[in-house]
């Protein structure tokens, strides 16, 4: 009998098949993953862009990776490194410079948060030293300033405004240093007399004149401008003519808005500017010997003269005009600010005090009461407060110690020298040793008020004539 094996030969080509398509999947599989592995997805171009690197130099070393590696720890992050996202970044306020780490989600955990409630909150400020980076050198003492090098200035080079400080600006190079230069050329060659208004007798002087004061007046009002800057304050104050002629002016002319002018020119140029005050105080000898030609005086016998009455406008033949004026109180003020520049300077300030400067001070204070003249005063105030009674402000303590400074009543041994000074205060004419008398007066009219300047000024005079502490007061602003 002959068998047949027709289910074996029937079964040969399916397991064939079989082969064919276990093969043709593994064929598929391979293709999709080099599919798959040349086009990666975004997080993969991430990681790719991971080994990047910076190399801001030819040095392997300084070389750090494009996208910043962040850990457990803030570190710094340099300004072209790409941040990935869901970092934590914070600034370090002593370097500048930008921190981030990996974002601690516990940091976030509101149960933390409630664990701290109920804890007390210490509303204290604690003061941190900022660190010192290795590099840095301490600063050098003056034991350890290398030799032939210049002193220490606590001021300071001061450039000239939009240039950096490079070469003179005498040389004209802007437009506003030739304008600041030509107004003063004008205040240097135009006749300070005739600036002050003392016009000749001919018709064409006459004329002349006004022309003169017109282009004066111009001039003021330019450096009004560019006092107020520290460059061209020092630049002002250098000028040994210019200043001098400013000073004369600002003493007291017939032309009041002149000298207001005049003394508001120096009280910029010298305000919180202590180069300027330095030029003026180096050249201080020559202008207290300069002679100011409006007063027939030197200008230390007048810089610091009274703030009182004006002369006369000038015009004998009209009895209106032959009378003294009041002075004008912007002018008051304005010069009070000038003086008060000028007093920063020791030298300076005790020829104000052997001119007896204080006692036309208070002249201001006691015989200028107008409601015009308050600004003026409270300036008069602060004039003796900034320089004599208030430490704070820089006063010497030790300057107003002679016989004509202040005294209490009370103070003496004898009451007859109390009631003597009481009198002489009140009704005989005033001097320094009169400031306490007048100072309690004021006070007590202003008692309710405890912002005016009187309230201050007595207490400060209590303690210097006293010898005892400062006691607290009300501070006072720049008037």
């Amino acid at each position: 009998m002959v068998r047949l094996n027709w289910g074996s030969r029937a079964r040969r080509p399916a397991g064939k098949r079989l082969v064919l398509l276990l093969a043709m999947l593994c064929l598929f599989a391979v293709a999709v993953r080099a599919t798959s592995a040349s086009s990666p997805k975004p997080r993969g171009q991430q990681q790719a862009s991971d080994t990047d690197l910076i190399c801001p130099t030819d040095n392997a070393s300084d070389c750090y990776p494009r996208v910043f590696q962040a850990t457990n720890e803030f570190q710094p992050v340099r300004e072209d490194q790409d941040l990935p996202p869901g970092l934590h970044v914070r600034l370090n306020i002593w370097t500048g410079e930008k921190e981030a780490k990996l974002h601690n989600e516990s940091d976030d955990d509101p149960a933390t948060f409630a664990a701290l409630e109920g804890l007390p909150v210490d509303k204290s400020v604690v003061l941190v030293d900022r660190p010192v980076a290795p590099e840095q050198d301490p600063k050098p003492d003056a034991g350890t300033r290398p030799k032939g090098a210049p002193a220490y200035d606590p001021v300071g080079l001061v450039k000239e405004p939009g240039r950096g400080g490079g070469g003179s600006s005498s040389s004209g190079n802007s437009g506003e240093g030739h304008a600041f230069y030509d107004a003063v050329a004008v205040i240097k060659a135009v006749d300070v007399a005739v600036a002050a208004g003392q016009a000749g007798s001919e018709d064409a002087s006459v004329v002349s004149d006004a022309a003169e004061r017109a282009r004066f007046a111009t001039a003021l009002e330019q450096l009004d401008e560019f006092a107020h800057d520290i460059y061209y304050g020092v630049k002002l104050m250098e000028d040994e003519a210019a200043t001098q002629s400013l000073l004369c002016l600002m003493s007291g002319t017939d032309a009041v808005i002149t000298a207001q002018q005049a003394a508001a020119v120096v009280a910029a140029a010298l305000q919180n500017n202590p180069t300027a005050l330095r030029a003026v105080e180096r050249t201080w000898d020559q202008h207290k010997a300069a002679v100011c030609p409006m007063r027939g005086a030197t200008l230390g016998e007048t810089v610091f003269g009274s703030y009182g009455l004006m002369p006369p406008d000038g015009n004998d033949d009209d009895d209106d005009n032959t009378q003294t004026r009041q002075p004008h109180a912007a002018w008051v003020r304005s010069r009070l600010l000038a003086v008060n520049g000028l007093l920063k300077s020791e030298t300076i300030l005790r020829d104000f005090l052997a001119s007896e400067g204080l006692t036309q001070v208070l002249q201001v204070l006691v015989e200028q009461t107008g409601s015009e003249y308050e600004a003026a005063r409270a300036r008069a105030a602060h004039l003796v407060l900034d320089n004599f009674l208030d430490a704070s402000m820089g006063a010497d303590l030790s300057l107003w110690n002679d016989e004509s400074g202040p005294t209490l009543e009370g103070e003496t041994k004898e009451p007859a020298d109390n009631n003597r000074r009481s009198l002489d205060c009140k009704a005989g004419p005033v001097h320094a040793g009169c400031w306490s008398y007048h100072a309690r007066r004021w006070a007590e009219a202003h008692e309710d008020d405890e912002t005016h300047w009187s309230g201050e000024l007595w207490r400060r005079l209590q303690d210097r004539i006293r010898g005892g502490p400062p006691r607290e007061a009300v501070g006072h602003d720049e008037l």
